[in-house]
């Protein structure tokens, strides 16, 4: 038998092999990113590394409005229930002096006759009719407790709308800080590995 035959010499394919893949490559300059901050960060322009941009100027930015506007708009709101409230408060606040003067002007009237007796004449005091004069001790007590009614409702519902808004816009206001903080700390974490463009 044939020696040639039994062990047929094998053909050298690696090379065609290699040039399978020649067809994938594209010939496609590295994009050119603004760098500049790697000076400064590494005092190199550090060429190795990542050339995906994953965050950019533009980016970061509309990131910030976006965030700054959603909690201004929720602060506003706030503020305005905040208003509104304050404006109950002094509406009730005002019907409450007003209730207490008018007491106050029964009792005086009502003070001034019954310590300084002048005449008692069939039911009459200084000229005054009795049943007059305890209707302004009553008028007294009643617009008193209507008063210290509408004080009560009114800082009652001062508290708890007034105050709740006070403590809900301390804290947005404290969220907002984190959540921009958190941007500002995304942004450097991208300058470091290289994939922030300053240029876009």
């Amino acid at each position: 038998m044939d020696e040639k035959n039994l062990n047929p010499q094998k053909e050298d394919i690696s090379s065609s092999y290699n040039d399978i893949f020649d067809y994938n490559v594209v010939d496609v300059e590295p994009e050119m990113m603004n760098r500049d901050y790697l000076n400064q960060i590494y005092d190199d322009d550090m060429e190795s590394l990542n050339k995906v941009v994953l965050l950019t100027r533009t980016q970061h930015f509309k990131r910030v409005e976006e965030t700054k506007k959603s909690y201004e708009k929720e602060i506003n709101w706030s503020k305005k229930l905040l208003t509104v409230s304050g404006i109950i408060l002094a509406v009730f606040i005002g019907v409450a002096i007003s209730f207490y003067a008018q007491g106050l002007n029964f009792y005086e009237i009502f003070f001034e006759n019954m310590s300084n007796i002048k005449s008692y004449n069939n039911g009459e005091i200084n000229g005054y009719d009795t049943n007059t004069l305890r209707g302004m001790w009553q008028i007294f007590g009643l617009s008193g407790l209507v008063g210290s009614v509408f004080l009560f409702i009114g800082g009652l519902q001062f508290f708890f709308l007034g105050y709740g808004n006070i403590k809900r816009i301390k804290k947005l206001k404290k969220t907002r800080e984190s959540a921009l903080q958190k941007l500002e700390d995304a942004k450097k974490e991208h300058m470091l590995a290289g994939t922030y463009d300053a240029s876009k």
